[in-house]
């Protein structure tokens, strides 16, 4: 019996997220069936060129995909398993090479030991020096389900030196103190190597040596992301009930506090990731943009039915120095993984 709650509960820990993320970003707006036509009134469309993701044994029964960030060269993500011999659950971060990406290197995720409890690795990020950050979600042990004590969950992070070895290590209870039983929704590490954690409401700042430091008490109901941009700058989306609609504020990485607002978003079911030349980069139900943050306008960038994908589809995507995009797309009713480069060419050059 301990082996079926084992995994029911590594399975319900690691797909809850991306579940909630989905729906949350679920498409409420256009329907996402491609028409057959591509709108070539722009001056650019973007054309897709598919590479399937093997992800090693990504598919096997007992092998989940977790948390995945995709950069200009690498893909990194986590694979996570249950031992059904050693009644354990593991977890390696898999960093692949997007010129090739059957070459991946593997790095073993450390199991974390917090006694009577099974941690899983949820969430990885890593810093400018290689440094990996890694959330680990802590459940209480039980022999079955109905004796399973939600109240007692709890979540750890650990931060770890490029080869592994462990920096420091908080258990986020003694963090969170009145808020111990708060759900982490997103990391986000800045250039200084502060952790930058989100919660409900409030976000938590931990120091590079693992020191908490004062929490940022937000103007938020629910935060919806917790967002970092190449250049170092923090941001995090809420719903404002004032203005019937998504804003984003940054957070002032200098002083710990709640920063500047940004009205006007695209899409109020959106994913956000960094852009360049002060813009980030929104995706929409239907569409992707690029919204200024100084004269907080956005711009369309592409529709993606234009683009023969499907919104809710897209689990991440970054745009590359060239000006194409990259998306990590994932099928879930075809049980497909795939890499998507959207190239940029001219409307002038497609065929008529």
């Amino acid at each position: 019996m301990r082996e079926k709650f084992l995994k029911r509960a590594t399975v319900f820990a690691l797909t809850a997220v991306v579940g909630f993320a989905m729906s949350a970003c679920g498409n409420k707006g256009e329907d996402a069936t491609h028409n057959g036509s591509v709108d070539i009134s722009s001056e650019y469309v973007y054309l897709p060129e598919y590479r399937t993701l093997s992800m090693a044994e990504g598919n096997s029964e007992d092998v989940y995909i977790g948390d995945m960030v995709l950069g200009e060269d690498t893909l990194y993500y986590t694979r996570n398993f249950y031992d059904p011999v050693k009644e354990k659950v593991g977890a390696s971060l898999v960093f692949a090479d997007l010129s090739d990406t059957t070459k991946e290197e593997v790095f073993e995720v450390p199991p974390y030991e917090l006694e009577d409890y099974t941690c899983i690795p949820e969430k990885i990020r890593l810093d400018d020096e290689k440094n990996r950050y890694v959330i680990y979600y802590c459940m209480p042990d039980a022999e079955e389900v109905e004796d399973y004590d939600y109240a007692n969950e709890t979540t750890c992070l650990v931060k770890y030196d490029k080869d592994m070895k462990p920096v420091y290590e908080l258990d986020l209870r003694e963090v969170f103190g009145e808020e111990s039983d708060a759900y982490v929704s997103n990391v986000v590490i800045s250039k200084a190597g502060k952790a930058y954690v989100a919660t409900d409401s409030v976000i938590y700042v931990i120091d590079a040596a693992g020191k908490p430091l004062k929490p940022i008490q937000t103007n938020a109901d629910w935060i919806d992301q917790l967002v970092g941009t190449e250049d170092g700058r923090v941001f995090y989306t809420y719903y404002s009930y004032n203005s019937n609609g998504m804003e984003m504020i940054e957070v002032d990485t200098q002083t710990d506090s709640v920063g500047n607002t940004y009205k006007n978003l695209p899409d109020m079911n959106c994913m956000i990731r960094s852009g360049s030349d002060g813009k980030v980069l929104v995706k929409g139900n239907t569409k992707l943009y690029e919204y200024d943050l100084e004269n907080q306008e956005s711009t369309t960038v592409l529709n993606w039915t234009d683009s023969y994908l499907t919104s809710d589809y897209i689990r991440d995507f970054v745009k590359l120095q060239n000006g194409d995009y990259l998306v990590y797309y994932e099928d879930w009713n075809q049980n497909s993984k795939e890499l998507v480069t959207l190239k940029k060419t001219k409307a002038a050059d497609l065929p008529q």
